[in-house]
């Protein structure tokens, strides 16, 4: 049975509270990206606000 997009695992990251790499597949860009967004060299709302929804998801489901 194939994985849709919505079923691929988050997982802690070292740095981040969500990895990096599954974090970009689940937002449909590339990882290095998505680490010059989240360090504010580049802008995009909406992968921020994506990684803010797989945070608060991860939190949801350590509860």
């Amino acid at each position: 049975m194939a994985k849709t997009q919505n079923t691929t695992p988050i997982y802690h990251g070292r740095v981040w509270p969500v990895g990096l790499t599954n974090a970009a597949k689940r937002l449909g860009c590339s990882t290095p990206h998505l680490y010059q967004v989240l360090k504010g060299k580049r802008e995009s709302p909406k992968l921020v606000s994506g990684y803010a929804a797989l945070v608060e998801e991860l939190k949801g489901a350590a509860a």
